[in-house]
């Protein structure tokens, strides 16, 4: 802990994808021994790039307080390969794919290379509901937004005034291998939705949408296996069993 003067935990969270949705972070200053929270939302968006805006937002904050160096706490595996791996050859192809197509979400990779150079970033990937305190915060914050729901938000708190034991920092783990596009076999995909406390699996997205369509507070998305499903599940807060 004490190679560790600053560290930011960071969620997002989406319902649709694209639907409503929501980010959170936790800025923990090891030195001042405070707190900081932030969170937002927006009406149509990604899980991806809200995410990404948890992040780029809390790196302001750390930046602000004048931090060189910050561990960064996230379950996005696509913002740390992101950041790490393919952002040097999207820059160098003015911000195109491989395939030549525009990268997807450039404005906030441009915001985050922007910040990524005020700043040195030391990625930690953490799964998501495993219990650490951290993680469980900034996914209630992100949730919050992302349902217009009102939350109290912690700023400039003592540590010992705030709600968890910001000192439990978790280990973190090997980022999970991507698969293969060329290999195996082509993934099931199909599409889920959750209305009026009904959890509905459909086989095509015409099925989805007539289920979901004119239903405000209905939640949908589109699922490539089961493991993903359970995850999705988790983030609505819903038993699928």
């Amino acid at each position: 802990m004490k190679s560790i003067s600053a560290c930011l935990f960071t969620d997002g969270a989406c319902s649709g994808n694209p639907g409503p949705g929501g980010w959170g972070y936790v800025f923990v200053n090891f030195e001042s021994k405070k707190v900081f929270e932030g969170g937002g939302g927006e009406n149509s968006t990604t899980n991806n790039r809200m995410e990404m805006t948890a992040i780029i937002e809390g790196l302001k904050e750390a930046v602000s307080q004048k931090f060189k160096t910050v561990l960064v706490l996230t379950d996005s595996t696509y913002v740390i390969r992101g950041f790490t791996q393919w952002k040097f050859g999207w820059k160098k192809r003015g911000w195109l794919t491989s395939e030549g197509q525009p990268v997807s979400n450039q404005d906030l990779w441009e915001k985050l290379d922007q910040v990524g150079h005020h700043i040195k970033i030391d990625w930690r990937y953490v799964r998501g509901h495993q219990g650490t305190p951290g993680n469980e915060r900034v996914d209630e914050i992100g949730v919050a937004f992302s349902k217009n729901v009102y939350i109290h938000l912690y700023d400039n708190c003592d540590f010992l005034n705030y709600i968890f034991d910001v000192t439990q920092i978790p280990d973190g783990e090997p980022i999970p291998e991507m698969k293969s596009k060329t290999t195996g076999p082509k993934k099931t995909v199909f599409y889920v939705s959750y209305v009026n406390g009904v959890l509905v699996r459909h086989q095509d997205w015409s099925s989805c949408e007539r289920t979901v369509k004119g239903q405000p507070k209905a939640l949908y998305k589109k699922v490539s296996n089961e493991e993903e499903l359970s995850e999705i599940l988790k983030k609505w807060g819903v038993n699928g069993n």
